[in-house]
């Protein structure tokens, strides 16, 4: 079983002009889909909008740069 631990600060970005899929960040465009989420262990959890994005733009790199070979 692998078990992390992975944290990002905030990225910024903007919606593409015309698109409801596609938002900039980091000066690319990426395909996005929205989605909403709650967090179940909270009683009363409001729902919160959020964009899925591909795992590579959320890294800002490759799986492998993040990647131990030892603990």
């Amino acid at each position: 079983m692998v078990t992390f631990m992975y944290s990002r600060p905030p990225v910024a970005y903007e919606e593409v002009q015309g698109s409801t899929t596609k938002l900039k960040i980091q000066d690319q465009e990426v395909d996005v889909s929205k989605d909403s989420a709650v967090d179940l262990s909270v009683r009363s959890a409001p729902t919160v909008p959020c964009w899925l994005i591909p795992l590579q733009t959320a890294l800002q790199g490759e799986l492998a740069d993040f990647t131990v070979t030892q603990l």
